[in-house]
């Protein structure tokens, strides 16, 4: 029998955050696990507030931010497998339908209102509703407006008919209670209060219905501070309702804690002197963690204990006033319960104000709306993952969580049983290759203390690698404490055999469950298995891993150290949330280890050796190497020719499953037949079946036409769907959220697909459209130039078609320049000879593709050919002698030193037969540059790809081939141009470049052409001309001022004089004065800017740096802090001159932008100190913001803001001059009406 606890809390509004840390605080306190709100109002704006700020989910029903709203919180630890949401009647009523374990639960939150109309319209709604609800396990809770007792209330109720008609709905159609009443029967207390000066109004608004078989344990008013209404809290006993955590973790937060890290590396220095008392350096380091959590559970417990227990006393007070001020009316006793509810109300807001602090320091150092915001939500969103039924083999179903879990530990308890029989791996041994005397020695060598804070800094984080519950954050943190004890336990546990016993413990979680187009092409008879193997990596026998890595030659010693990461392991099975029995692990690799591919490999490699020696496969018409295999990790892909080779790999499979263990389930592998197989398929072993369509490899469906359509189905209702499931938040988005989400949540599914296969016409056009979702409406700046990197003033939004064009230059480059053994290399080959029968293959990249036909390629060869955004030049900055016998082109191309290979091509003609003619042309390069020459293959055909090649001046014993390092690639702009086409960088042949910036360049070019780089260079010469981008985004400036200064400088910000076009009833002048108001003009030349902009010269000036309207500060890495807070400065300067702006048409606020500025510093500067005080850590503070002093000082652990006097005497000197111009403009003014 699990206790389960629900809480009911009319909480009188949660707009600003910290009232609603308040409420989440006391949802945590007490621990409940569903949480009722009423009068929450909240709207679509903040409702990303709430799902942001609250660790588990949070489901809303809005009204409006004055009144209304209602919304359920559910605790991290509540999972249920579904949940149906349904607003019966919008920020009134709300029902939750949710399947947790083998429950139906509806959770009903009612709101009540007041007003006659609604409270009937509320009253049919609600009825019908319980009407529907069957037998589930039904929750009707509330603040219901109104009382049904007098018992309930210490005054007339006048709303007493639209209850009684409820509660006679639920109570006779459902046999729903009062569960409070019915614990309590006599008994009177209020769950709201109205104190005024002489009395207490006081009612039991607050109710739990619930079914009388309901098994409830107790129910509890409790008051808060911080609202009117009182906490009903009912704790119900219902089997199997939640699961148990499975251990402890970590609190992260301690990272943070400079106390903490004193009070760890005290106790570490003291135990680490207790190592003579223990039998091994590993016994020490468990008992050490098992010291380390009892630390960190006390450190916690003795932070919070002391303002629970004062909660606790507070809260029995207010309950004994509450009940002597309702029944004396003395104003005594009135006043007492105010000062206690403040107290109670101070209590909470001092415990919430980490949470407050907290994550919006860690906004403003990772930026605003950070990227694990954006994951976890996408997370927390997506199915739980929660097991309810398990099926048997024998199609049998359980249900009952102890009979799975008891089943799922015998499933893999048999499963990691060892199956190894001792017999001689030679036979599939003998053809391996052997590692190197000089890998040997690398790989032997002791453990060093840097190959561990490397392997610590790569390893994902948020997680616990263990069942100690220390996560890889906890050593991060303290890594200087524990470093040197680590690595002196690893070294001894090497030489031992063994690991300490808390690294022999680990968890292991259940989870809820081009070769066809050439065969086609070349009519070759193909047949592709594709093998599935069985849990490939948990039957990895351990013994016979040991031999074969013998067999490649692996030095004893770092096989023995391998062997002691699976030495004598214990498993224990985490199931929905909660440790099952432990087993012993006698064979397998650890999945998620980053070694254990590599192991695996290992282990198969025996087999796929043996397959590609014994097996016939594919051999191309003009190539002699034959095509057996393609295999990544456990996906393993076998082409065969005939039965033979069909007989060969049957009966090696079953070899080496008697040797190894590895097994194949025929009955899940896939056969494709390829080509007419006029003499009849091969015969398939156990059943399985040739098909003719195609089959899923990789993720990828490949086959014929109907078969490859199905990588696309539904594609763009797939990217859609994600959208719309962000767009709610898109006002709250900074820049950088509104280009994480289509980066990396919504088109990233796509990249696998894009890289391997061309999509169908249209698509990329059709996926760009969905994602431009970017701006909200008014398109302020040119989409092309958001796809551009920050540093060159874009957004990083992802170009789907740019991207797919680097995919096609990237395989060029791959197969062009990289690995000898390419298997598909022979395959591209193949196909790119059948480009108009020149029997050209890498030679065909020189030619002019203009004139190629590509009539008959595949679709992802066409691309490849039609993805020419780049051409390639021979040498950089080579002179060349040119006859006057030479072409125009290659003349021109002298001049523009940059001699390409499509300029050799045309000297030579289509046919390359005057190849010698241009190789009398090459003389000297410029100083320091390469000496070119031209290798001639023959008078007539082009052999190979020694076609053109080069050599350094040390001769021509030093020369290479087209794919040498020297060759690099720069993008075709045509005759456009602009500050924004300037090529990012030349990139080489040989190096393959993961970014698009160059294609996207040259398939937006004619958006970017001609475009400056700023709208300010007339403006600001040469600052505006080439902004300093990147620092308009450096810490400690928020995301939203970097997404103001990043406006201001394309000017996209809505002046004036654009709104009043749009707006004719807005005027175009200045609010300030009356000058028409351009971005330059607001930011720049407005008159009442020189206030502040002498503020900021009496600033700069503590920093011995000039004043100037600039774009930004720019950026010194040698002096960081400074030009850090100078960044910061500037920035928030444009920021006080925009509130202050919407201040002075808004007619509320502070308009001085100057005043407006000061304010916002201050404010930082306070939030910032208060924080570091918090975690101790003072000195980082004044690391970061006391530069000079000129800001602040810290003296005596108190803050000073010292900015103020440095520019006090140039304000007033320039407010005062600021209004005598006014007051003379308008004396002016009125002399010229006389």
């Amino acid at each position: 029998m699990h206790t389960f606890r629900v809480g009911t809390l009319n909480i009188n509004g949660a707009r600003d955050e910290r009232k609603r840390a308040l409420v989440f605080d006391t949802t945590k306190i007490k621990r409940v696990d569903v949480m009722f709100l009423q009068e929450t109002h909240s709207n679509r704006n903040n409702e990303a507030d709430w799902e942001k700020e609250w660790e588990g989910q949070a489901l809303l029903s809005h009204n409006t931010t004055l009144s209304g709203g209602v919304g359920l919180l559910f605790s991290r630890g509540f999972t249920p497998s579904s949940l149906e949401v349904e607003h019966v009647v919008r920020g009134r009523c709300l029902m939750v339908k949710a399947r947790l374990q083998n429950h139906s639960l509806v959770f009903i939150n009612i709101y009540a209102p007041t007003n006659g109309t609604e409270k009937e319209l509320s009253r049919k709604k609600v009825g019908t509703v319980l009407n529907g609800c069957g037998d589930d396990l039904l929750f009707l809770v509330g603040d219901f407006n109104c009382t049904e007792s007098f018992l309930d209330r210490d005054h007339a109720d006048p709303h007493l008919a639209s209850f009684l008609s409820l509660t006679e709905t639920a109570g006779y159609s459902h046999g729903l209670v009062d569960v409070w009443r019915r614990m309590h029967t006599d008994s009177r207390q209020y769950t709201w209060f109205r104190l005024s000066e002489d009395r207490i109004s006081s009612a039991r608004l607050d109710r739990f219905l619930l079914l009388q078989t309901s098994v409830f344990s107790g129910c509890k008013i409790m008051p808060v501070g911080f609202t009117d209404h009182s906490l009903v809290l009912s704790k119900l006993g219902i089997k199997n309702i939640l699961p148990k955590s499975a251990h402890w973790h970590f609190n992260s937060s301690l990272t943070q804690d400079t106390s903490f890290r004193e009070v760890l590396r005290h106790f570490w220095s003291g135990f680490r002197g207790r190592k003579s008392d223990f039998m091994c350096l590993g016994q020490w380091w468990d008992r050490g963690k098992t010291e380390k959590q009892l630390l960190c559970q006390q450190y916690t417990l003795n932070a919070t204990q002391d303002t629970r227990r004062s909660i606790r006393d507070l809260e029995t007070e207010i309950v004994e006033l509450e009940s002597i001020g309702s029944s004396t009316g003395e104003r005594g006793y009135i006043e007492i319960l105010k000062s206690k509810k403040m107290v109670l109300s101070n209590l909470l807001d001092g415990q919430v104000q980490g949470a407050l602090v907290r994550p919006r320091i860690q906004d403003f150092t990772e930026m605003e709306t950070p990227a694990s915001f954006f994951f976890g939500l996408e997370k927390k969103r997506g199915q739980n993952r929660v097991i309810h039924p398990l099926f048997l083999g024998t199609g049998h179903e359980l249900v009952e969580p102890g009979q799975i879990k008891k089943r799922a530990v015998e499933f893999f308890s048999s499963l990691y049983e060892s199956e190894y029989c001792e017999d001689d791996v030679d036979e599939f041994c003998r053809e391996l290759p052997r590692v190197s005397d000089e890998t040997n020695s690398w790989l032997d060598r002791p453990l060093q203390l840097d190959e561990l804070n490397a392997d610590l800094h790569g390893m994902q984080g948020r997680r616990a690698p263990g069942v100690d519950g220390l996560t890889v954050e906890f050593y991060r943190a303290f890594w200087d404490i524990v470093a040197h004890d680590m690595l002196e336990v690893f070294n001894e546990s090497l030489a031992s055999g063994s690991l300490p016993l808390s690294n022999r413990r680990t968890v292991v979680t259940l989870l809820p469950k081009k070769v066809l187009e050439v065969s086609s092409s070349l009519g070759v008879d193909t047949g592709i298995i594709s093998l599935d193997q069985e849990k490939t990596f948990d039957r990895v026998e351990h013994k016979f891993l040991w031999k074969v890595m013998e067999r490649f030659g692996f030095n004893p010693g770092f096989i023995a150290m391998i062997r002691v990461l699976y030495s004598d392991i214990v498993s224990m099975l985490k199931f929905n949330g909660s440790l099952c029995a432990p087993f012993r692990v006698h064979r397998g690799v650890w999945q998620g280890c980053a070694l254990s591919g590599m192991l695996y490999g290992l282990s198969l490699e025996p087999l796929l050796s043996k397959i590609r020696a014994c097996i016939d496969g594919l051999i191309l018409p003009s190539f002699s190497k034959k095509i057996v295999l393609a295999a990544y990790e456990d996906d393993v892909m076998v082409m065969l020719f005939s039965q033979k080779d069909l007989d060969v790999l049957v009966n090696l499979m079953v070899l080496f499953n008697c040797l190894s263990a590895a097994k194949v389930n025929w009955q899940k592998s896939e056969a494709l037949a390829v080509g007419r197989w006029t003499n009849g398929l091969p015969v398939l072993p156990q059943n399985l079946a040739w098909r003719q369509d195609g089959l899923k490899y990789l993720g990828v469906f490949i086959g014929d036409e109907a078969t490859m359509k199905r990588n696309w189905l539904d594609t763009i209702e797939r990217v859609e769907g994600k959208i719309e499931k962000w767009k709610w938040l898109l006002p709250r988005m900074s820049y950088r959220g509104r280009t994480l989400v289509p980066n990396n949540l919504v088109v990233s599914v796509l990249w696998h697909r894009l890289n391997c296969l061309e999509p169908p016409s249209g698509l990329l056009a059709q996926v760009q459209r969905v994602l431009n979702f970017f701006w909200n409406g008014i398109y302020w700046v040119h989409q092309g130039v958001l796809y551009l990197p920050r540093e060159e003033g874009g957004q990083d939004l992802i170009h789907p078609a740019s991207r797919t064009a680097t995919f096609r230059i990237q395989f060029v480059q791959r197969f062009l320049t990289g690995l000898t053994d390419l298997t598909w290399r022979d395959v591209a080959r193949c196909v790119f000879r059948q480009v108009n029968n020149l029997v050209m293959d890498d030679a065909l990249f020189l030619t002019n593709f203009k004139f190629v036909k590509v009539n008959g390629l595949p679709l992802f060869y066409k691309s490849v050919v039609k993805a020419r955004v780049l051409r390639e030049p021979v040498v950089h900055r080579a002179m060349l002698n040119v006859s006057n016998k030479a072409t125009p082109r290659l003349m021109a191309a002298l001049w523009t030193r940059m001699v390409v290979l499509e300029h050799i091509v045309a000297s030579a003609g289509p046919d390359l037969t005057g190849s010698e003619a241009v190789a009398l042309c090459w003389l000297s390069a410029l100083s320091k540059q390469p000496k070119v020459c031209c290798n001639c293959g023959g008078t007539g055909s082009v052999q190979g790809r020694g076609i053109f090649s080069w050599t350094t001046a040390g001769g021509p014993d030093q020369m290479a081939t087209i794919s040498s390092q020297r060759s690099s690639w720069l993008p075709i702009f045509g005759d456009l141009g602009g500050p924004l086409l300037r090529p990012t960088k030349v990139f080489f042949l040989h190096a393959v470049d993961k970014e698009p910036w160059n294609c996207v360049k040259v398939l937006n070019r004619r958006g970017l052409s001609k475009r400056s780089a700023s709208a300010w260079p007339d403006r600001l010469g040469g600052d505006g001309a080439h902004p300093c981008w990147k620092v308009l985004y450096n810490p400690p400036l928020r995301e939203r001022t970097g997404d103001l200064q990043w406006r201001i400088l394309h000017g996209a910000v809505a002046m004036n004089i654009f709104i009043s076009r749009m707006n004719p009833a807005v005027s175009d002048q200045c609010p300030f004065c009356s000058v028409q108001e351009t971005a330059f003009h607001a930011y720049s030349e407005c008159e009442r800017l020189p206030v502040l902009f002498n503020v900021l010269k009496g600033v700069l000036n503590g920093f011995n740096e000039t004043f100037s309207i600039r774009n930004g500060a720019g950026y010194k890495k040698t002096v960081r802090n400074k030009w850090q807070l100078l960044n910061f400065i500037w920035g928030e300067a444009k920021m006080a001159i925009y509130i202050s702006r919407k201040n002075k048409i808004e007619k509320k606020g502070d308009c001085e932008a100057a005043s407006v500025w000061r304010c916002n510093i201050r404010c930082r500067l306070r939030l910032e100190v208060g924080f570091y005080e918090m975690m101790n850590d003072l000195g980082q503070f004044c690391d970061t913001w006391c530069h000079k002093s000129v800001l602040c000082t810290v003296a005596k652990d108190q803050l000073h803001i010292s900015f103020r006097s440095n520019c006090i005497a140039a304000f007033i000197h320039v407010y005062m001059c600021y209004h005598y111009c006014v007051l003379n403009r308008v004396f002016v003014s009125l002399c010229n009406c006389k």
